[in-house]
């Protein structure tokens, strides 16, 4: 679940920098606090492994995983939104794109806000969202849907499918 997450952040990251034309020292600063955050999820990662039987304390573990999660798509989301305030980004890329992207990135968070809620009373329900949230975001579904339509399509074309 942690790669997965991992995962994600980076695959934001990486599309953030693919868009940007310059960074300033704020962004590098900030592209600091996310790594920061990145790099303390094995602490609660552990946390969640070592207390995911005992019940008081799994609640625990669950909530500092959760908010490990939300502070790194919070710090994704808040260094493109700089990026943005700040024109840091190539002019060459069109505002549906930007907006695209936004629209992408702040979904996240309120996902993750709830489910740390959901967590304190559910917490294995909680995981699981924690796991889906991760894998929703690094699975390329619409360009999954595109590929088996157009396979469809071409067998239909062949006489292959009704």
């Amino acid at each position: 679940m942690s790669f997965a997450t991992i995962g994600q952040a980076w695959l934001g990251h990486s599309v953030i920098t693919e868009y940007l034309d310059r960074a300033d020292s704020i962004l590098l600063r900030l592209n600091l606090v996310l790594l920061f955050f990145v790099s303390v999820l094995p602490y609660p990662t552990h946390m969640l492994a070592e207390y995911f039987s005992s019940d008081n304390a799994e609640r625990i573990a669950v909530t500092v995983y959760g908010l490990d999660l939300l502070a790194i798509n919070g710090f994704i989301s808040v260094l493109w939104h700089y990026a943005v305030a700040e024109h840091l980004v190539r002019r060459d890329n069109s505002e549906a794109d930007v907006r695209g992207l936004t629209s992408k990135l702040d979904p996240s968070l309120v996902s993750y806000t709830n489910v740390i809620g959901i967590g304190l009373l559910q917490p294995k329900v909680a995981v699981a969202l924690y796991l889906a949230i991760a894998l929703f975001v690094i699975i390329p579904f619409r360009a999954v849907i595109r590929l088996i339509r157009r396979a469809v399509a071409a067998r239909r074309q062949k006489g292959g499918l009704p």
